[in-house]
């Protein structure tokens, strides 16, 4: 999507993970998602049962996580700017 817009378009990728061996603290950090705001106290009380049972059972849980960066570079001259196209999107 960006590359219409740049000569070179580059990611850099950073994967990386979490090791929680902690159950209370993974329980607390799911309690404060936005996406179970909605969620019951019996909804929070199995997945508080279903977390401490996995880590009693399997260890600490590894979390797997990533991120990146998009790198551009060399912007494209529109080819009809006009003086007047100044600071509008290019199509």
């Amino acid at each position: 999507m960006i590359e219409r817009h740049f000569d070179e378009v580059s990611i850099r990728r950073y994967e990386d993970s979490l090791l929680v061996p902690d159950a209370e603290a993974l329980f607390a950090y799911v309690r404060s998602m936005s996406s179970l705001a909605e969620a019951t106290d019996l909804q929070f009380e199995e997945i508080e049962g279903a977390i401490h049972e996995r880590i009693r059972s399997e260890g600490p849980m590894r979390i797997e996580k990533a991120a990146g960066l998009f790198i551009a570079e060399l912007p494209r001259l529109a080819e009809q700017s006009t003086p007047g196209d100044a600071g509008k999107p290019c199509a």
